[in-house]
């Protein structure tokens, strides 16, 4: 049984990384940095400083995760689900799923090592 553990986390550590990377790069980092001549984070609409959130909250997530599972793998399914409720729908694509995967194997090998 420890073997699928290590195996699960592992996999979520993988999957995890090359999401939190390519969110980082492809929405935090342009959106904090790189927003153009005309960006202006105070005057952007309600609905994208949420989107936003959502999506730094489940990088944290991602980037916490693998020294704290159960802590990071609530930040990112919060973040996902947060985001569910913000857009109402869930997001197509590959970024979702894989990231909603890492949550969950997070959050179980966590609570797999609380009770032993």
């Amino acid at each position: 049984m420890d073997s699928i553990v290590t195996v699960a986390r592992w996999t979520a550590r993988v999957v995890g990384t090359v999401m939190a990377a390519m969110l980082s790069v492809c929405i935090v980092i342009p959106v904090l940095f790189g927003g153009g001549d005309h960006f202006d984070p105070l005057g952007q609409l309600l609905r994208g400083k949420l989107l936003f959130a959502t999506m730094l909250t489940t990088v944290i997530g991602l980037v916490i995760a693998p020294k704290w599972e159960r802590i990071g793998g609530l930040l990112i399914l919060g973040g996902l689900a947060f985001l569910v409720v913000v857009t109402g729908d869930f997001p197509p694509g590959m970024i979702f799923w894989p990231t909603l995967a890492a949550g969950l194997i997070y959050l179980a090998c966590g609570w797999r090592r609380a009770t032993g």
